[in-house]
């Protein structure tokens, strides 16, 4: 058992060192989103919020234009369907 452990961490494919340098990266990126907040100003912090209501409601509204266009094909059937079995 104690062979199977040491083969097993020797043929790690990453280094310690390169797994502790992606580790920091992961880091740098999450101190640089959090100072991008933090410095952020009330306006802008306004205009994203702003941005991502008009996003949502665009997304609502393609989804109810959707929804009523399916609708409509789907009254448009219904009366064809209700004139051929008249003639029928």
């Amino acid at each position: 058992m104690v062979i199977t452990s040491c083969i097993g961490g020797c043929l790690d494919s990453q280094s310690p060192a390169e797994k502790r340098h992606v580790r920091m990266r992961q880091w740098e990126e999450s101190d640089k989103q959090f100072l991008r907040v933090l410095s952020m100003n009330k306006e802008e912090r306004e205009i994203k919020n702003w941005l991502k209501e008009t996003k949502n409601l665009e997304s609502r509204t393609r989804d109810d234009e959707k929804k009523a266009q399916c609708s409509f094909v789907d009254s448009v059937f219904k009366s064809l369907f209700a004139c051929v079995g008249r003639i029928g």
